[in-house]
């Protein structure tokens, strides 16, 4: 467990995070709530989602995800529900 809330990462932080998860294997929970990533942010964790095969748990409440495309945001979360259902 890799508990980041409230730490204020924003995207710059979510991009860097996106990057690790593209490597790590060993982390299964991992929770960003409160941290200002915003729809873009939570989009580049998705992507590095589709590579991560260990993350079974993502927390990402209260992040300004407000995106005024809905269905982008839609796509960007069932990404990430898909990833995490099978990494199960």
């Amino acid at each position: 467990m890799l508990d980041l809330e409230s730490n204020n990462i924003g995207r710059e932080g979510a991009t860097a995070i996106s990057k690790a998860l593209k490597t790590n294997q060993s982390l299964q929970d991992l929770d960003l709530n409160s941290n200002d990533i915003g729809s873009e942010g939570t989009a580049v964790i998705a992507k590095a989602l589709k590579t991560n095969y260990s993350l079974r748990m993502l927390e990402l409440g209260f992040n300004n995800n407000n995106n005024n495309n809905n269905n982008i945001e839609r796509e960007v979360l069932a990404t990430i529900a898909k990833a995490l259902e099978r990494n199960r």
